[in-house]
């Protein structure tokens, strides 16, 4: 039976997305003589609905594509695997890991494009259409709901949207092509996501451009964002941790020589409020220890700049929309260390952008500054936070302020601390 390209692309989605338990297939659900395979579907599981909507539910644990196989079609194809649209939804608008959050949604976004099939993206609860997040911290200044970053990039094409084009080949994508580069996620795509930029920067100036909260402040000459919290803590996640002061230090140095003097710059950072943090951030000595590291850094800065008003934004009203505005509205700068974050915000800032070049974080993102002067990688040592959980503050410190940002690319996991030779 010969079967088109366009529908074996379509088809391909379902096996590449679908989610299998570790008895991947069952005897049931396996047939090796010859018939088409079925697959085992569980109903928290993405399924195509009677309109051929291919519909997706986050589930964190869930990667996309991570359990892609390349499932023969040589017999039969069934008309009910058809796929004709793409529906991912976030059962709610909440910032928590907001960075992996948006790789998602650009990811399947981008194996859409690629499958030729239209795309929609939603946020919160369906049945009531509440697409808003209610204010933690009952003495904020924005009471009740505000908007978030989801609901205002939310999408829903009713046409495919471009097909995507190998940036060093000029070769079209399809679905297995797609998923070949981001086997374990968007956030961590080697080569993927950096074709979606056409998508992502309007997206990101939206944001800071045509919202109320976007709107609300003044631009700095130059933000960087700080990741404190988790990157404090000893886990699993071995990529995230601290840079010394002077790789920050180092980029304002850069920007204020070609564009002239750093009169603001300011540090988008978590709230140091325990109400305001995730429940794994809240701790007293997290909390302290972010604090710490933060106002050292402010001091620094200061040190280097005298002339320039040196702003830590983390307040009750600082939500991440606000923090993502200030990023792209950065008039000469804008600088992201190790996390997924700030990487969409920093390629989508007026003025330059400088990201942290690790693997472990939007290694993608490299592949945009081949392509773009106004976006730069930086390599500098990285204290590991499973390494940062065994400092004391005084060590901690001595790190941050003397560890030389140009003394090579490395991580420091365990002793010796300072490594300037």
């Amino acid at each position: 039976m010969m079967v088109s390209k366009e529908r074996v692309g379509a088809l391909a989605i379902v096996w590449i997305l679908v989610y299998v338990s570790t008895e991947r297939w069952s005897n049931e659900s396996r047939v090796d003589s010859g018939e088409s395979r079925q697959l085992k579907v569980q109903a928290s599981h993405p399924f195509v609905d009677s309109e051929g909507t291919l519909q997706i539910q986050r589930k964190p644990e869930i990667p996309p594509c991570r359990f892609f196989t390349w499932m023969k079609h040589d017999d039969k194809i069934e008309p009910e695997r058809e796929i004709k649209a793409i529906h991912y939804h976030f059962d709610n608008c909440a910032e928590n890991q907001l960075g992996n959050r948006l790789g998602e949604h650009y990811m399947f976004y981008l194996l859409a494009n690629s499958g030729r099939l239209p795309y929609k993206m939603t946020c919160g609860d369906p049945a009531t259409s509440n697409e808003t997040i209610a204010i933690i911290d009952p003495s904020s200044s924005h009471k009740g709901e505000y908007e978030s970053v989801l609901r205002n990039i939310a999408v829903d094409l009713k046409e495919p949207g471009p097909v995507p084009i190998d940036p060093w080949g000029g070769q079209a994508w399809d679905p297995y092509t797609v998923c070949g580069h981001c086997a374990r996620g968007g956030w961590w795509c080697k080569i993927g996501l950096n074709v979606m930029m056409d998508v992502i920067v309007p997206d990101m100036r939206k944001l800071a451009y045509e919202t109320e909260i976007g709107k609300s402040f003044e631009p700095e000459d130059a933000v960087l964002h700080l990741r404190l919290g988790d990157a404090l803590k000893g886990s699993k996640d071995e990529g995230i941790g601290l840079l010394p002061h002077g790789a920050y230090i180092e980029i304002l140095e850069e920007a204020e020589k070609e564009q002239g003097p750093l009169t603001t710059i300011g540090i988008v950072t978590q709230p140091f409020k325990k109400k305001l943090v995730r429940s794994f951030d809240s701790s007293s000595a997290t909390l302290a220890k972010s604090r710490l590291v933060a106002f050292d850094l402010v001091a620094q800065i200061k040190s280097k700049f005298p002339q320039a008003i040196v702003s830590i934004h983390n307040g009750d009203d600082e939500i991440p929309l606000k923090s993502y505005a200030r990023l792209v509205r950065a008039k000469k700068v804008a600088i992201c260390g190790p996390s997924t974050f700030c990487t969409m915000p920093v390629l989508a800032t007026e003025g330059k952008g400088y990201l942290f070049r690790g693997e472990k974080h939007s290694p993608w993102a490299q592949h945009v500054a081949q392509f773009n002067d106004n976006i730069k990688m930086f390599k500098v040592p990285r204290l590991s936070n499973n390494y940062i959980d065994k400092l004391n503050d005084t060590q901690l410190l001595h790190w941050l302020r003397y560890q030389l940002a140009h003394a090579g690319e490395f991580t420091i996991a365990g002793p010796p601390l300072v490594r300037n030779e």
